[in-house]
């Protein structure tokens, strides 16, 4: 026993671990390396998702990748590699050098870089109440968008909303006015990198440097694990040099290099009033300044709120808004039975109102049969409709193929309502307002031999023979014809039974309900629901024809297949 307790541990001290190495060629992991008798990644790199090759860790926002691990070493929880491209997952937004957990106002917040409001970061915090509002110097607009206060003439703004002061508009050149007349036109200034960053000596260092320390790396740059220059994080590489993306730290515009961004206050990188953060937060694209005008990208229409969307390349509001053109924005719709704050909430529509915290109609007004909007109560014959709700009389319904309210059948207008004709219902005969008809078990009747009109106001004669006068097709029901040229016939495919009716033409082993639909064939009767010859008759002529068979008809038919076989060798 002792033996074989020392053979085993012999070969389990001999296994050796997948990870376990003596030197960088026992790993299995391509580009791994052995420490410290281990295989691991070397300084700068990261095992893949299946720990088969070690890859470069991303630096960055943009940065290309194979596998989400490279992303989310540098941008933490929420980086994912997407078409080979470090991006921020849905649902995160990406800051100085990291990808944030969003939240909306009014949402629960960590961070104040958790609350994303109008694509600003300036423009919302986290309170105490770790919830997000907006932030001191903005005001809020609808319930999800926060923009900067302006409050003299000549500051900034994007919007006339902006401008918070009396008779403010804001000019085409984004400054505060009280004057119309002292509007301005001004060219949009496109900030790019300034020439002279390309003027630096060759000798200056470079992001991609080879370093030992950050002090041989660029000004925003430090030396990474791989022991090259790159950008700290919140800055981006450029022309080989790092610049301060929106939010890190510059002391003058020029510090700003990307397009249409600025200094605020000698502290930090932002767009300039009018413009808006790309995802990348490295520059700023213009914005639509009214809905309709030209975008490449849904941001450029923030001036609308988030309920708008750049769409073939117009801003538009979304199917679930509607927009307000006082306030310029695309409000959230709510529908009839929703809760509310203020009219604006409801429809966009001046026939539904905020009442009690409830969206709901104004007077003379009804809820759509989808409760999406508020229509006008309609109340005579005529009047427009495009549901039958939407008529609010009695035994009414609404033609869709007019769009006009009338009355059901049975029933005519007479003094503003719909009453009884003939086929309407009753209590008495003096309900029914159709000459010639009595109330008989609660429907208007015609008297015995005459039939209600379609329009329910006359009563016609029944017609019961074939090509007798007719003015409608009711007249011809008994017989179950139609009313043809002023005479009553039988439908195209039907046919006439003297003296009774017309019946549905049906031909041999065709279904039947009658022996009606069977008299175009002679000698042929329904059986079982089928068209049949009557006993003691055959079909012949593929079926066209009943023949008897008595001695006479069978010497006939003989006789005829006789000839047609002599046609046969004669041809």
């Amino acid at each position: 026993m002792g033996v074989y307790l020392l053979i085993l541990l012999i070969f389990v001290v001999n296994v050796k671990s997948s990870d376990d190495c003596s030197t960088s060629d026992d790993c299995d992991m391509i580009g791994a390396v052995c420490e410290q008798k281990s295989c691991v990644c070397p300084s700068g790199y990261v095992a893949n998702s299946l720990h088969t090759q070690c890859l470069i860790a991303a630096e960055g926002y943009g940065t290309a990748c194979l596998d989400n691990i490279q992303c989310s070493t540098s941008l933490k929880s929420g980086g994912i590699c997407l078409n080979n491209t470090c991006v921020c997952a849905d649902g995160y937004h990406y800051f100085l050098g990291k990808c944030w957990k969003s939240a909306g106002l009014g949402e629960p917040c960590k961070h104040d870089q958790n609350c994303f409001v109008s694509y600003d970061f300036e423009a919302s915090i986290c309170n105490d109440k770790k919830i997000c509002e907006c932030s001191p110097g903005y005001y809020q607009r609808e319930y999800s968008s926060c923009r900067r206060k302006s409050y003299n003439p000549g500051d900034s703004c994007g919007i006339h909303l902006d401008c918070q002061f009396k008779n403010a508009f804001c000019t085409t050149d984004r400054k505060c006015s009280k004057n119309q007349t002292s509007v301005s036109y001004k060219a949009e200034t496109i900030t790019l990198l300034a020439a002279s960053t390309q003027s630096n000596s060759l000798m200056s260092p470079k992001v991609g440097d080879n370093c030992t320390s950050s002090n041989e790396c660029p000004k925003n740059a430090e030396c990474n694990q791989r022991k090259a220059c790159a950008c700290k994080l919140g800055f981006y590489s450029q022309n080989n040099n790092c610049y301060p993306e929106l939010g890190a730290s510059c002391s003058v515009d020029g510090d700003c290099v990307g397009k249409n961004t600025m200094c605020r206050n000698q502290t930090y990188c932002t767009c300039k009033v009018g413009f808006v953060a790309s995802v990348s937060n490295q520059y700023c694209d213009k914005m639509s300044r009214y809905l309709g005008w030209s975008c490449l990208r849904d941001r450029e229409c923030d001036f609308f709120g988030p309920g708008s969307s750049c769409v073939d390349k117009k801003c538009q509001c979304s199917n679930n808004t509607h927009y307000i053109e006082d306030v310029m924005y695309c409000w959230e719709t709510k529908y009839i039975g929703d809760k509310c704050v203020d009219n604006e909430d409801c429809g966009g529509v001046n026939t539904m109102i905020c009442s009690k915290g409830i969206c709901q109609c104004i007077e003379k007004t009804h809820p759509s049969s989808d409760k999406h909007v508020c229509r006008a109560d309609s109340l005579t014959v005529g009047s427009k409709c495009e549901e039958n709700l939407d008529c609010m009389f009695e035994n009414s319904y609404c033609d869709t193929t007019v769009n006009s309210c009338q009355c059901i059948k049975g029933y005519i207008y007479i003094n503003g309502s719909c009453v009884s004709g003939a086929g309407g219902k009753c209590n008495s005969t003096s309900d029914c307002y159709t000459e010639g008809t009595n109330c008989a078990n609660g429907i208007c009747t015609c008297q015995k031999g005459f039939i209600g009109s379609d329009n329910s106001r006359k009563c016609l004669t029944v017609v019961q023979k074939l090509s007798e006068n007719c003015l409608e097709s009711v007249q011809c029901e008994e017989m179950e014809g139609i009313c043809s040229e002023g005479q009553c016939h039988c439908r195209n495919d039907s046919h006439y039974v003297e003296n009774y009716k017309c019946y549905k033409t049906r031909y041999l082993n065709e279904g039947c309900t009658s022996n009606g639909n069977c008299t175009t064939i002679k000698n042929a009767v329904c059986l079982k629901g089928t068209c049949l010859c009557q006993p003691g008759y055959i079909s012949i002529l593929n079926g066209t024809t009943c023949s008897g068979n008595s001695h006479a008809e069978s010497t006939l038919l003989v006789v005829i297949v006789l000839s047609l076989l002599v046609i046969c060798q004669f041809n």
